[in-house]
């Protein structure tokens, strides 16, 4: 009984989320974009199609590919949010904001150790951390040839500081060999 009251109020909780109802900045908010692949794939909130489209509007493109789909949506602000779907059960996989894909040239003035969040959302304005402790961090930067930065920080002094930039050479999402060249075009 207990288990199925727990399981009702997580439903509702995240129900309210993805209508908007919710207010506030959780440490793990599902309802934002850009989060980690690490800290996506260890979570089992299934945001549907109909969520999306109730909170983004309809999309600009849709592609179906043979075991995944997505669609874009050129937003307002001359960004564009990609939406890949899992085609067996229509469960969003992967959501992204960009305003482009970046390249290794792009943070070559971070610094570990003394850059701060501040100069990662100058580089890369959708930038979403995720804390993994109360001192610790996690952001992830899709850039050009399916690579990834994974950017750690560490609280100093109050501020998110870089403690340690990853470059991962094929990114377990996929998420530039997903989206056809046409769409990846800003």
């Amino acid at each position: 009984m207990k288990r199925f009251l727990l399981l009702s109020l997580m439903v509702c909780f995240i129900a309210l989320n993805l209508l908007g109802c919710g207010k506030g900045d959780n440490n793990l908010n599902m309802n934002k974009n850009n989060i980690p692949y690490s800290m996506r794939v260890n979570t089992s909130i299934a945001i549907r199609s109909s969520g999306i489209e109730n909170k983004y509007g309809k999309a600009n493109v849709t592609r179906n590919l043979k075991s995944k789909s997505y669609e874009v949506r050129n937003m307002d602000d001359g960004s564009k949010l990609f939406v890949i779907y899992d085609n067996a059960t229509n469960r969003v996989i992967d959501i992204w904001q960009l305003i482009k894909l970046f390249d290794h040239e792009s943070f070559k003035n971070i610094i570990e150790g003394k850059s701060t969040l501040k100069d990662i959302i100058a580089i890369d304005p959708y930038t979403t951390i995720m804390e993994k402790s109360k001192d610790s961090a996690i952001s992830e930067h899709k850039l050009i040839n399916n690579e990834v930065y994974t950017i750690n920080y560490i609280k100093k002094n109050g501020e998110w500081t870089v403690d340690k930039m990853n470059l991962i050479a094929n990114d377990p999402s996929e998420f530039t060999k997903t989206i056809l060249a046409e769409d990846l075009r800003f």
